[in-house]
């Protein structure tokens, strides 16, 4: 199994591929701002080209753009305060105790 040196235009070939198979026209500037939106994640890719298309099957670079920005998740953010949280929680269940 080879290893692509470039996942940009790994991941360019297939969406360009599944796009095709859908009938959506896009441009591969499009596409790029997709996948870079998105970092790289292929599920997220495909859903927001799913949101995208839904609406139109002629897709701009622009909408592309906008659509992966509104959707670009920071998922180290959420996975630190859910730690953050849950320590929190650690320290308050002694003093509650202390209260009742």
């Amino acid at each position: 199994m080879m290893v692509s040196d470039d996942p940009l235009n790994e991941t360019l070939g297939l969406i360009m591929s599944i796009c095709f198979k859908e009938g959506i026209k896009i441009k591969p500037e499009a596409i790029d701002d997709l996948i870079r939106g998105t970092d790289f994640d292929i599920r997220q890719i495909i859903n927001n080209l799913s949101v995208v298309a839904a609406k139109e099957k002629n897709v701009s670079s622009e909408g592309a753009k906008k659509d992966a920005s509104a959707s670009k998740k920071d998922v180290r953010m959420i996975a630190f305060e859910l730690l953050v949280q849950r320590h929190i929680r650690k320290l308050e269940e002694p003093s509650l105790r202390c209260v009742e």
